[in-house]
């Protein structure tokens, strides 16, 4: 008997089923535990496991080439850069097998800024009230967080220095050196809906290209910060026909050559499997609709 996911996608011709995390850890995140569930270690191996057992991992090579799998198959990936990364994610996945890909952000290596939306969440753990308040504020409003943590005692370059939220360049470069790969994730992280068409470019093409010449990655892939709406056809155009770019839409099929789109697991405190199986119905729903392709 074939196994529920392999039937379910033949059925449904469901895309290949991209997961994403950002954080796992035991210890407090100040930075985060206001914005998602954080997952626990204990919790990231029961996720992986139960994916293990109806998927088989590809690498990044492996999707582009489009390999026929005589099972279902999944390529998983991890936003930010963060520190994580590299001190509990990539033993966890070296022990299990598993490849995946790493996207970071250039103004964030080496601990150099704190990206705005972490400001908010350390000056929202700190102070409850204002929760609402900085949550709500955007890239733009950059200066105005820091201004505002600064004048309720949150030193951010502290932070930075002590915690170090974000991998360092030799902590990266030793993920690659396992076999992982490395992809560009915007300068600094910005909503990409609220910028004009040049500044996405320059953001996707100057982190890429810092992904490239400090890395060595040959042809960088690109994961959109926070999702790709905002974003329009010609957009895609203007990239290097060989680059591969992810969005986060969840389970959906792509009208854009070389680009995919991807379910986070952080956005409940469900697990995995829970989460994968009500995307693969959802899918299925949406099909029945005509709406399981990404429209722009």
């Amino acid at each position: 008997m074939k196994p529920f996911f392999q039937i379910l996608g033949r059925i449904t011709k469901a895309p290949t089923l991209h997961v994403f995390y950002h954080i796992v850890t035991d210890d407090a995140a100040p930075h985060i535990s206001s914005l998602y569930p954080i997952r626990s270690t204990q919790q990231f191996k029961d996720d992986l496991d139960w994916i293990l057992r109806h998927f088989s991992p590809i690498t990044l090579d492996e999707l582009v080439t489009k390999e026929q799998f005589s099972r279902p198959v999944f390529h998983l990936s991890f936003d930010d850069g963060l520190r994580q990364c590299s001190d509990t994610i990539k033993p966890i996945l070296l022990e299990k097998g598993i490849p995946a890909t790493f996207f970071i952000n250039p103004n964030f290596v080496d601990n150099k800024q704190l990206m705005y939306r972490y400001i908010a969440g350390l000056i929202a753990q700190k102070i409850p009230a204002l929760k609402q308040k900085v949550l709500a504020m955007g890239h733009a409003d950059t200066t105005v967080l820091i201004d505002l943590s600064e004048k309720n005692g949150i030193d951010i370059y502290r932070f930075l220095a002590e915690y170090k939220p974000y991998m360092t360049s030799a902590q990266i470069y030793d993920l690659a050196k396992f076999g992982f790969t490395i992809g560009a994730h915007s300068l600094d992280h910005p909503m990409y809906a609220k910028m004009d068409h040049v500044e996405q470019l320059e953001q996707t093409t100057q982190s890429v290209q810092y992904v490239r010449e400090k890395f060595g990655v040959d042809h960088p892939p690109f994961a959109f910060p926070f999702t790709d709406f905002g974003v329009k056809p010609t957009f895609f155009d203007q990239l290097p026909p060989e680059t591969i770019s992810f969005g986060c839409a969840g389970l959906k099929q792509e009208r854009q050559k070389g680009h995919f789109q991807r379910l986070a697991i952080e956005k409940s405190t469900q697990g995995a499997g829970a989460i994968i199986t009500a995307a693969y119905w959802a899918y299925f729903g949406k099909m029945i609709l005509g709406r399981h392709i990404a429209r722009r």
